[in-house]
């Protein structure tokens, strides 16, 4: 596995993955995961030998910081390494700042 720091060239496979997730399709912006944007601490990219399978980012909401986590779209492609890992995980969690 690699990470490595989100940057603009990735906007669009993060909006192609936003608008393929019914979870975050309607109130998720590709913007936001830019280390730049308003409230985002930090952003990274988790990619395997094929490619990026996800994204991570922390952002600041009030007293908190809030991680999400935006997976690829669904697809027969595996995560190295894993077995069976279908993407179905909570995409958000609480975290006390």
């Amino acid at each position: 596995m690699k990470f490595t720091p989100t940057i603009p060239d990735d906007l669009p496979q993060i909006a192609e993955w936003i608008a393929s997730d019914p979870h975050h399709r309607d109130d998720a912006d590709a913007m936001s995961w830019m280390p730049f944007a308003t409230n985002c601490i930090v952003s990274t990219c988790v990619e395997d030998k094929s490619g990026p399978v996800l994204y991570i980012k922390v952002s600041k909401e009030d007293d908190f910081a809030r991680m999400s986590v935006q997976f690829a779209r669904r697809t027969s492609h595996k995560i190295s390494g894993s077995s069976g890992f279908d993407g179905r995980v909570p995409g958000h969690g609480r975290l006390r700042a």
